[in-house]
């Protein structure tokens, strides 16, 4: 996973697949999830599809 310069992740999908162009929310969650990557964490992030959009909408640290 990585963001780019936009501010987009780039996630891999259970399939294994890469996922681009998910919305990261403003404020505290896109904040946490961005220093949780910065920190070189590996996280599980929850992704929300409706209408057309995919949006972050949870993340915590994957377990070892």
């Amino acid at each position: 996973m990585g963001f780019d310069d936009d501010g987009y992740p780039t996630l891999m999908g259970q399939t294994g697949g890469t996922i681009d162009e998910v919305r990261v929310p403003e404020g505290t969650l896109g904040e946490s999830l961005k220093a949780a990557f910065n920190d070189g964490k590996e996280l599980d992030v929850t992704v929300l599809t409706a209408m057309g959009e995919d949006a972050a909408t949870a993340f915590r640290e994957q377990e070892r």
